[in-house]
């Protein structure tokens, strides 16, 4: 069996396990500023990162999310490869936008795409490498970030800090439709903007 065919076949093995990690962590509202929901995503995915030995580093936020950084292998000499995905949501608790449902072809539910999904692929993939007996070769940073649907206020100069050290980076948002890799980003740039009048209607 060639490496490729291999790969396949070890995540066929674990698909279940992953889709249920996808459908367990849509299923907690997570939105951006309901802390107790994006630190229970946190702990959800703290706990299959250390089955696969990472440290983790856990940066605090009184009233968003923790961000949580985790480290394997980094006194190779080499610097370490990035991953990085949130644990936010955009929508409120209020909504009661809380199903998760499959069909033949696809899974919906809040997150599912942006990023939750991401997430569950990153951790499978690293579950993977460690089957397979090289995930300890490899440097690795893992940043789950807790607020990048508001601009990463506080997680920012933590992702900033880990891209300087790395070798490259992976961000495990999804990509294009057709199944594209997004491989570039031109900016982003959000205003407010105040209007003063006098309410009106075309019939008036």
């Amino acid at each position: 069996m060639n490496i490729t065919d291999k790969i396949l076949k070890l995540i066929e093995e674990d698909e279940q396990k992953m889709l249920a990690l996808l459908k367990k962590m849509v299923l907690i509202n997570s939105y951006t500023y309901n802390k107790k929901g994006v630190d229970l995503v946190g702990d959800t995915v703290k706990d299959q990162m250390e089955q696969l030995d990472f440290t983790v580093e856990i940066h605090e936020n009184d009233n968003l999310g923790n961000n949580l950084v985790f480290y394997k292998n980094n006194n190779t000499g080499f610097k370490p490869i990035m991953l990085c995905g949130h644990t936010d949501t955009v929508f409120p608790e209020a909504l009661g936008f809380n199903s998760c449902k499959e069909d033949k072809d696809f899974i919906y539910g809040p997150g599912v795409i942006d990023m939750k999904g991401g997430l569950a692929v990153g951790i499978f993939a690293l579950r993977v490498l460690k089957k397979l007996g090289v995930l300890n070769d490899i440097p690795i940073i893992f940043i789950f970030n807790s607020d990048e649907e508001i601009g990463s206020p506080s997680s920012k100069q933590i992702i900033m800090d880990a891209a300087k050290k790395s070798s490259f980076a992976y961000v495990l948002e999804c990509g294009g439709l057709n199944g594209d890799i997004v491989t570039g980003r031109k900016g982003k740039i959000s205003a407010n903007i105040e209007i003063t009048g006098k309410a009106s209607h075309a019939a008036y």
